[in-house]
């Protein structure tokens, strides 16, 4: 019995033997390819890898050493702040700076720093230091 449809005929000799009998064929008269896996997994890893390198390249803040030392717009750029922002910052000293010949100069890791000591605590960790305060005042 043979059911014919719009796009493909079905007949029962077409079963899995006669697929893969095709696909031998197309695989000997080379119209198919098989790439190798790791291949493919080896090639895409050198493509991450040299974007790596280029963006270290381009990127001088996210690569500076701990202790380099900043100017003004290379420490917005690395807080995520306008320079207007980080400029009223020091004037009202709320940010660690120094000045060196009227420049104004950050040490990375001081920022590093006073960025962690501005962490805001979570209500987890305030109802802990609540529970905790309280514990204390009842021994009293």
């Amino acid at each position: 019995m043979v059911r014919k449809n719009k796009k493909f005929t079905h007949s029962p000799a077409s079963g899995p033997i006669y697929h893969l009998n095709i696909f031998s064929e197309l695989l000997s008269s080379k119209k198919i390819v098989m790439e190798n896996p790791f291949e493919l997994i080896l090639e895409r890893l050198n493509t991450i890898e040299s974007l790596l390198r280029s963006s270290k390249k381009t990127d001088p803040v996210l690569n500076a050493p701990v202790n380099e030392i900043f100017n003004m717009a290379q420490a917005a750029d690395y807080l995520g702040l306008a320079k207007s922002t980080v400029y009223k910052m020091t004037s009202s000293r709320l940010i660690p700076h120094s000045k060196v010949s009227k420049k104004i100069i950050f040490k990375r890791n001081e920022l590093e720093e006073w960025i962690t000591k501005h962490k805001v605590k979570t209500k987890e960790e305030i109802e802990q230091e609540a529970n905790a305060y309280l514990s204390r005042r009842r021994k009293y």
